[in-house]
């Protein structure tokens, strides 16, 4: 399972490069976190776009 707490201080912009090879589950956790202490909502924008992208069947990479 991923530690949220590496993500916690990213700016978005490195959120999303390193989010690319997470898996789904892992994302899943990570909006989960993020919705129960900051809701960020472009925190949450980058998580659940890179979690649509595996949806349509990009593998994590």
């Amino acid at each position: 399972m991923t530690d949220s707490a590496e993500y916690e201080d990213l700016p978005t912009g490195a959120l999303r490069d390193r989010v690319g090879s997470l898996t789904a589950d892992d994302l899943r956790h990570l909006i989960d976190e993020e919705r129960e202490h900051d809701n960020r909502a472009p925190v949450i924008e980058v998580l659940e776009s890179r979690l649509a992208q595996l949806r349509e069947g990009e593998a994590p990479g």
